[in-house]
């Protein structure tokens, strides 16, 4: 059986330790493929499982994560974030930034070229393969306040902070620390082989039913969610953290289960369009427009597959990392 001491030495330990934590942890990514895929339509199920060749959509959402320190997707790091400053709009951001800079790409950019990626007719199926496992890890991360987070402290990860006496920093927390710490009861006692996301997309569907989006002008726009995400800075960066846990714990695990079922419920929402050939909606046709105004094509600025040294593709390749 798990028992809380278990989940807390086995989970955030090895989650919460580390400098550049996984975005919502494993458990939190799952969690969203597991809401998602309830959401599906029996095409879009179809389409998915082509692509994904037998691993699930709940376990492929991961894959971004376990492939980026591969030495030929390195440049994938950059894709899980964006760095938007105080008062600064999204564009404002990139407008604002050095150009190297701007051509390291970020998740909306990504999110932007793995939808158009999939739904073109000509992509090979290695590559719709590829920007399908990137597009739903990306949209769980650009739900997550902190890879919104302030540039100056690279969302959370510079500040140190003892969660409950467990070493670690504040963007961790928001990966995986408020979950498990709040959801505890949800977690303990249970089988050793109990799958997690499971039990925790259960709950959120439970406890949320009449949770979705609501403002038409959020579907399918990762720049909407990104200001949805942003609208938690305040209370993200609540000095709580430090002298009152267990009030901070309080009032943002709400935030933390809201933001997963979103990223799940929106992951969704953009498969069946994609698998039921239906055309971006304007908002986001309209903010690709004004994007690469700024950074040129997003097909020859981002690669959302292997990249050599020399920065041409490496098609084809199927080394360690990578499947």
């Amino acid at each position: 059986m798990r028992t809380l001491q278990s989940l807390l030495v086995g989970i955030l330990g090895t989650q919460l330790m580390v400098s550049q934590a996984l975005a919502w942890g494993s458990l939190g990514h799952q969690t969203t493929g597991q809401i998602a895929f309830a959401y599906l339509t029996p095409q879009a199920k179809q389409g998915v499982a082509q692509l994904l060749q037998g691993r699930s959509l709940p376990s492929a959402t991961t894959w971004a994560d376990e492939i980026k320190k591969n030495p030929v997707m390195t440049h994938t790091g950059p894709y899980h974030y964006e760095n938007v400053g105080d008062n600064q709009t999204y564009l404002q951001s990139i407008q604002a930034m050095p150009p190297d800079q701007r051509a390291k790409g970020g998740a909306i950019s990504a999110i932007l070229l793995a939808e158009r990626q999939l739904e073109d007719a000509s992509t090979p199926i290695e590559q719709k393969s590829n920007a399908l496992k990137f597009l739903i890890h990306f949209v769980g991360d650009i739900h997550q306040p902190l890879h919104t987070g302030r540039p100056e402290d690279l969302g959370g990860n510079t500040i140190k902070v003892s969660w409950f006496g467990m070493q670690t920093n504040l963007h961790a927390i928001w990966d995986t620390g408020l979950i498990m710490t709040g959801h505890s009861d949800l977690f303990q006692n249970q089988p050793q082989n109990a799958d997690l996301s499971v039990i925790y997309a259960r709950f959120l569907m439970s406890n949320y039913q009449n949770m979705g989006p609501q403002n038409p002008a959020s579907r399918d726009n990762p720049e909407a969610w990104l200001v949805e995400a942003m609208s938690h800075r305040r209370q993200v960066y609540d000095k709580r953290y430090m002298t009152d846990q267990r009030g901070y714990l309080h009032d943002n695990l709400p935030v933390v289960d809201m933001q997963v079922k979103l990223a799940g419920m929106r992951m969704a929402d953009a498969l069946n369009r994609i698998f039921a050939n239906v055309p971006a909606p304007s908002t986001q046709s309209s903010l690709m427009t004004q994007l690469q105004q700024l950074m040129g094509p997003l097909a020859k600025v981002l690669t959302l597959g292997p990249r050599a040294a020399d920065d041409n593709y490496r098609r084809g390749f199927t080394g360690p990392g990578l499947d």
